[in-house]
């Protein structure tokens, strides 16, 4: 793709800048977006056609099933996170296993756009997908900030089966990879 890494403490950031290689990541996801952020692809199109005279389509919101292609190992990989804990006895003998997938995303976008603000249709989806509950989360962060998110979690065996079958079709490409339990 093209750009600049620049590497933080506990990120890294890519940085692409030159118009060729924004135009192969506009064309790449365009069509394929399934949350209220298709907003700022539609601001970065619309600059790119009245800029340079193009006409790139505004392309709608990816309503295909979940389970049809990666885009939900590429959410996973970004705001995803993988739980694994070993239940103990008295005697301090593991007695069962608890393993999870979670995630999680903020309930309102902060930008208005013909999707509307909300996460709410996509958290559902993927909880409706893995056969769970959509949990609707609060917490209180640094500086008293109130944090307002939505949590889809595998936890039981179907909803576990069902990530597992799916991952193993569409594997994570980040460093989460690692952290799932069964690799071909």
């Amino acid at each position: 793709m093209g750009g600049n890494l620049y590497i933080k403490n506990n990120y890294c950031k890519l940085l692409i800048k030159s118009k060729p290689s924004v135009l192969r990541i506009i064309y790449l996801i365009n069509g394929y977006m399934r949350t209220p952020k298709i907003e700022a692809l539609h601001r970065m199109i619309q600059w790119y056609n009245f800029k340079y005279n193009y006409n790139i389509n505004l392309l709608c919101l990816d309503k295909s099933p979940l389970n049809n292609n990666s885009w939900l190992s590429g959410y996973i990989d970004a705001d995803g996170s993988f739980y694994l804990n070993w239940l103990y006895d008295k005697k301090g003998r593991a007695t069962s296993l608890q393993y999870y997938m979670r995630v999680s995303q903020r309930q309102h976008y902060h930008r208005s756009s013909l999707v509307g603000i909300s996460y709410l249709n996509i958290m559902s989806r993927i909880a409706t997908l893995l056969s769970v509950n959509l949990r609707s989360r609060h917490r209180i962060r640094k500086n008293h900030f109130q944090e307002y998110f939505y949590e889809v979690r595998s936890g039981n065996y179907i909803s576990n089966y069902i990530i597992l079958s799916y991952l193993l079709k569409f594997p994570l490409l980040s460093y989460k990879y690692k952290a799932f339990p069964v690799q071909i």
